[in-house]
């Protein structure tokens, strides 16, 4: 797996056996984890492993604290972002 951080992935137990409700929210910062072909791969992994029916969010970067050098997330990668989860339903 080559999205994110390794840990995340692990811990995401199956929500239907631990009768949870699940939905996850992925900040895209540019530069970071920006990549469309990444984003995709997250969100057939999320399809196969969580469900079809596990909901994902795509939250926007914007440059406060301590990660002021970077832009915010531009619309158009959040758009694209949503066709690769759209694409991968």
């Amino acid at each position: 797996m080559q999205w994110g951080a390794q840990p995340c992935p692990g811990n995401i137990e199956d929500p239907e056996k631990e009768k949870v409700h699940l939905e996850i929210t992925n900040l895209i910062i540019p530069t970071k984890n920006d990549e469309i072909s990444v984003l995709k791969e997250m969100c057939l992994w999320i399809r196969k492993e969580l469900g079809p029916d596990t909901p994902i969010h795509f939250s926007r970067f914007y440059p406060l604290y301590k990660l002021k050098t970077l832009p915010p997330t531009p619309v158009s990668t959040l758009e694209k972002a949503r066709e690769a989860a759209a694409s991968a339903a």
